[in-house]
């Protein structure tokens, strides 16, 4: 039942996320692969897969001879430039990250590139440059067709694609589609696919055209020669692996800091990156290397976001080395990097940081993740004739010769005009101050519950004192602080501003009352107005909505919707990290957080149930084991919770507030009994 609810996810997230080009395929080779250097025909293509006889029920037996196709097709490339194609249909690849394996089903993609220059054959994601999914018979094209076997064709490609844009940290990645005799390429980024027409493999073609072996030995010359970036199109020219060197010197490093588990931090060195962050309020481009990963998205067609262990690379390039800079600090700044591509008919999230800084004096900081610096690439592309500023090295000399900004999507206004420009998105990174770890790798359920309290007044301090709603609380937006206990500070902080909103707030005016849901009596009323159809939008992470959020629609989204959502968060960690008494130990999780599906209403319907056991006279509350102050804690703030809600019977009902939650976590940590390292 879980793999049928996660396989209708993939399928509702692909709805309508599929575009056709609507030119020849000849065209979308130029369009979508801007290349560096042009194609000609190199040497007679026309027999390479007149071995290749795909049948029913055989398919995977015809492989070989597809891997020996196209490696005539490549044969004429220079050796640095050839693609070696692998059969991995029998490869079981995991999600890229191990972390996060357990949350992602593995894969294994039929047919799978290496990178230009290699010929090993690929163990991993960070190994693969594009794949194919080959099947037997032309009617098994899942494009322009519905019906389950179409649907689960669909799926595997978005699978594959949202493996190599994560692990390669792509702006775009191909994929390569043949159905019989019968080619489709696809182009996928973090907001749609763009799709080919269907082309025939061995088809003689008309007088003036490509025939299919050509079409695909162009394609291949565009993927390696690419007129942005060093690798492949759709590489990020902002971005590159690590090399050995880099290694070394970002092990001496941690090795020199105070930063307590940085060990625990490297263990995938191989997937670290280094990576330019755009500063909007200087115009420069902060280098950062990026080691360990704390979060990530791994939804295809969203905000992809992903966050970072981090630290500043101080060295400077000298004679194409990078090598210490004498007038740095020898230790360099740790910090958090986070990668995302937000919508661009949102507010970027920089914004959001930006309005904290300006409305919270630096001493009153707490409880929420401060903004080193960051900036929106995608906007600073575009329009892609106007770049001002660009950094060096990683565009190319003179007029922007690409159709279309990189860092930014553009499949949508590719297929449709600019008139569907708010539904791409934009590639932004920044760099956070405040080094965090996951919820989950508590030591301790009170190290938790003084982060979560944290977490709550820097929630109650964004809204109040600079009108910023967070409208997303999860697992992965609340971090625990990478401090001893004792240590000032806070113990753990909001971060993940994607999905917030301004509240009523005019820039002039520094005076918000102290309404819990952060209402300005200064506000115009066309203002408030604007924002309250924002804050109908149902936002955040599923799991950990609001009751009323899940229940009704269109609800306008407000403080004590995040306040419940944290108290969700405690609820999620008690029932999956500790020990405690209900009857279905680790797995009462899954009955009262259930998986999204066609409707809201089951979700609100487990959440009521569950409140219900925990408030109503007679019924047994939720014990934690030896942990009598985490057991008072949850109970206190169910009956909070369940008092604001419309279907607990409660009069009046009372909507949740900062001050109320905090009193109630200030009391359990201040009671005797937390057990230690639990």
């Amino acid at each position: 039942q879980q793999a049928q609810l996660a396989k209708d996810a993939w399928n509702r997230q692909l709805a309508d996320r599929i575009l056709q080009y609507k030119n020849s395929v000849d065209d979308f080779i130029d369009t979508v692969l801007p290349c560096s250097k042009p194609w000609r025909r190199i040497g007679s293509v026309h027999t390479a897969f007149a071995g290749y006889m795909p049948a029913s029920g055989k398919e995977v037996a015809s492989y070989p001879k597809l891997c020996e196709g196209f490696e005539k097709l490549v044969s004429g490339f220079s050796r640095s430039k050839r693609v070696k194609l692998f059969t991995t249909n029998r490869t079981v690849l995991p999600f890229p990250f191990k972390a996060f394996e357990i949350q992602h089903h593995p894969t294994s993609p039929d047919l799978s590139f290496t990178f230009p220059g290699k010929q090993a054959r690929p163990a991993s994601w960070q190994d693969i440059s594009m794949v194919i999914e080959a099947k037997a018979t032309d009617n098994q094209d899942p494009f322009p067709r519905g019906g389950q076997t179409c649907a689960g064709t669909v799926e595997q490609l978005a699978k594959n694609a949202r493996s190599l844009l994560l692990a390669h940290g792509a702006l775009a990645v191909f994929v390569i589609g043949i159905y019989g005799e019968t080619v489709r390429l696809a182009r996928f980024d973090h907001s749609c696919a763009v799709i080919s027409h269907p082309f025939l493999l061995k088809a003689k073609p008309k007088p003036d055209e490509l025939s299919g072996e050509e079409l695909l030995q162009k394609f291949l010359w565009h993927f390696v020669h690419p007129l942005v970036g060093g690798t492949v199109v759709g590489c990020d020219p902002t971005l590159k692996m690590l090399s050995l060197s880099d290694r070394q010197w970002l092990n001496l490093q941690l090795s020199k800091s105070a930063y307590r588990d940085w060990v625990h931090h490297v263990a995938e060195l191989d997937k670290a990156r280094r990576v330019e962050v755009f500063d909007q309020e200087t115009g420069r481009y902060v280098p950062c290397i990026l080691y360990g990963m704390i979060e990530v998205n791994g939804r295809l067609f969203s905000r992809a976001s992903t966050v970072w262990h981090a630290i500043e690379d101080t060295r400077m390039w000298v004679n194409g080395r990078l090598v210490p800079d004498p007038t740095r600090p020898t230790s360099a700044p740790q910090c958090i990097v986070k990668d995302s591509w937000g919508q661009l008919s949102r507010v970027a999230e920089t914004e959001f940081y930006a309005r904290l800084a300006a409305k919270i004096p630096p001493e009153e900081y707490f409880g929420i993740a401060t903004m080193l610096c960051g900036g929106d690439i995608g906007a600073k592309q575009h329009p892609p004739n106007h770049l001002e500023g660009k950094p060096g090295g990683w565009l190319p000399d003179g007029p922007f010769p690409l159709p279309f900004p990189q860092h930014q999507t553009y499949s949508w206004r590719l297929v449709f005009g600019e008139e569907y420009a708010f539904l791409e998105r934009t590639h932004t990174r920044m760099m956070i101050k405040d080094i965090g770890r996951p919820l989950t790798q508590f030591e301790s359920s009170r190290d938790v519950v003084q982060a979560l309290r944290d977490s709550t007044f820097g929630h109650g301090l964004a809204l109040r004192r600079a009108g910023v709603l967070h409208r997303d609380i999860s697992i992965g937006n609340i971090l625990l602080t990478a401090k001893d206990r004792d240590a000032p500070g806070h113990a753990g902080f909001v971060h993940d501003l994607d999905y917030s909103s301004f509240e009523d707030f005019d820039d002039g005016d520094d005076g918000i009352d102290d309404d819990p849901d952060g209402h300005s009596s200064t506000a115009g009323a066309s203002t408030h107005a604007a924002n309250e159809e924002r804050r109908k939008e149902r936002t955040g992470t599923f799991y950990f909505m609001a009751y009323e959020i899940l229940a009704s629609e269109p609800t306008v989204h407000s403080g004590h919707h995040d306040l419940e959502s944290i108290y969700w968060v405690l609820v999620w960690i008690v029932l999956r990290h500790t020990n405690h008494s209900h009857p279905l130990g680790q797995k009462a999780c899954s009955e009262v957080f259930v998986m999204p599906g066609d409707s809201t209403y089951p979700a609100a319907a487990a959440k009521l149930l569950w409140l219900t056991k925990q408030v109503r006279p007679g019924n047994q509350r939720l014990v934690v084991t030896n942990n009598e102050p985490l057991t008072q804690l949850l109970s206190d703030l169910a009956i909070l919770v369940g008092k604001q809600l419309p279907d607990m019977w409660c009069t009046p009902r009372t909507s949740l507030t900062h001050e109320a939650m905090l009193e109630k976590f200030d009391a359990a940590l201040a009671m005797d009994g937390w057990p230690e390292k639990d």
